[in-house]
């Protein structure tokens, strides 16, 4: 009797751009889509209108860029020629963010993560910050 995976409840796709590996950032960032995608509806509600593009770059020049398209997740190394949103932090920083420890506003607001230009879509660009929070339901209270 072979193992087999469960299907997805998921309705969004996260997938590596190209055939190129993603950097470890990029792992990182695909798995936790990934999980919760799967885990929480309403997150793939919330993903299915997002549209537009986040380079995320940390450390030593380390980037990746996550592209919502709707139905897909697009994740490339790198940063992409004009995304909607640039933003630089620590990878310290960003496992606070995912792991839910704080808010991705609150970081910019302290400039523990910069915006390295205007962002194009302010709006698009809040929503999928929103989006990008831990779901309240996996944090724990103290």
């Amino acid at each position: 009797m072979r193992y087999q995976k469960p299907e997805s409840n998921s309705l969004i796709n996260v997938n590596a751009k190209t055939e190129q590996a993603l950097n470890g950032l990029g792992k990182m960032i695909q798995q936790y889509l990934e999980q919760n995608l799967e885990e929480f509806d309403y997150k793939n509600r919330q993903g299915l209108k997002l549209r537009g593009r986040v380079s995320v770059e940390v450390e030593k020049g380390i980037a990746v860029t996550v592209n919502f398209s709707g139905e897909a997740i697009l994740l490339e190394n790198g940063v992409a020629p004009r995304p909607d949103l640039h933003i630089k932090s620590s990878y310290l920083n960003l496992a606070k963010i995912l792991s839910g420890s704080t808010s991705p506003l609150k970081e910019i607001l302290q400039g523990n993560i910069k915006i390295c230009r205007i962002p194009r879509r302010p709006i698009q660009a809040i929503k999928i910050l929103r989006f990008l929070k831990v779901p309240k339901e996996l944090l724990v209270n103290l």
